[in-house]
């Protein structure tokens, strides 16, 4: 596995400010057979020069121009230039350590995907490691874990986006797996879980070696509350799906994690009938161990009668809010 021609595929806008850094990060990679591939998404500030003085600089770097497309589609085009047996997903604006492609590359054949775990950078330097099990254990050995721990165990926001992992090329070819083009928020959540269907193994490395630059009005941070609900659907379902194909019966972690989402997605949303939507999809849930953790106590007489309207107000009068 040590010799295996990894590519990582870095979707570029606008990102003049942090280019260099990012790009540098790996080309001082400790593991060198990379195939660095930088696709310039239409940006109008200084990013098309300097990304194209690196192919100069470097054999081992590609560069493709594009119109502004969109981030799904310019790692698409990576996708499709990419020969590596291995791919990597990095932001251009973030960076990653000298040793994340040496440690991420498993040490057996029998996997079908790596993960490490990231470090959230924030503007004023304070940093926070992301935990990469529901328990917040920091003590995570390096080794195999069978889709079912990674399913059940891991917390689900480390499985969320494309970065801080290896894909095989020949599954995403096989299977044409791609980042859907019709979303503008979750489609990494997508093409995760869309990936996760045809995995068994995964390749776990315990330590923090991708560092996510935080940066302010995020897309995330302004999402539309209806793109929120389509991908919290999207990916519970297929998340169920994985466990159906592989036979596991827990799926707790799997409801509460879609819960979670439907509770933000309440918490922001100014429209009455997207609320009664969420309250309807997690009333599907009553009597789940998710349900009885998350909601009050009464929430299951009201999700009987859906009377939401007096739900609200009994909540907000209880808790000041939704719980």
């Amino acid at each position: 596995m040590l010799d295996d021609l990894v590519s990582i595929i870095v979707p570029i806008y606008n990102a003049e400010k942090y280019i260099n850094k990012c790009v540098n990060s790996l080309l001082n990679q400790s593991y060198s057979n990379l195939e660095i591939i930088l696709i310039d998404d239409g940006s109008t500030d200084a990013s098309p020069e300097l990304i194209d003085g690196y192919v100069v600089q470097d054999a081992r770097v590609k560069v493709k121009h594009q119109r502004n497309c969109g981030v799904s589609a310019a790692r698409n085009a990576g996708l499709n230039l990419a020969t590596g047996e291995w791919i990597a997903f990095v932001d251009s604006d973030d960076t990653v350590d000298v040793e994340y492609i040496e440690k991420l590359l498993p040490q057996n054949l029998d996997v079908e995907m790596s993960l490490c775990g990231m470090t959230r950078i924030y503007q004023n330097g304070d940093t926070l490691r992301w935990r990469l099990y529901h328990d917040g254990r920091t003590n995570v050995a390096t080794g195999i874990r069978s889709i079912e721990e990674v399913m059940t165990e891991l917390n689900f926001y480390a499985l969320t986006g494309p970065v801080c992992k290896l894909f095989r090329n020949s599954i995403l070819k096989r299977e044409q797996i791609r980042f859907p083009v019709d979303m503008s928020l979750g489609e990494d959540s997508v093409f995760v879980f869309s990936y996760l269907r045809f995995v068994q193994n995964v390749w776990l490395v315990g330590s923090w070696l991708y560092n996510y630059n935080s940066v302010e009005n995020s897309l995330t941070i302004k999402a539309d509350s209806q793109d929120k609900l389509l991908v919290a659907h999207r990916v519970y379902d297929l998340s169920l799906e994985i466990c159906d194909r592989n036979r596991i019966e827990n799926i707790d972690p799997i409801q509460y994690h879609y819960v979670d989402m439907l509770l933000q997605v309440i918490a922001s949303e100014k429209k009455w009938m997207t609320r009664v939507l969420c309250y309807d999809d997690i009333a599907q849930l009553v009597g789940t161990k998710t349900v009885k953790q998350m909601m009050p106590v009464y929430f299951p007489l009201f999700a009987k009668w859906r009377k939401w309207g007096v739900y609200e107000w009994l909540t907000k009068k209880i808790y000041g809010g939704e719980k």
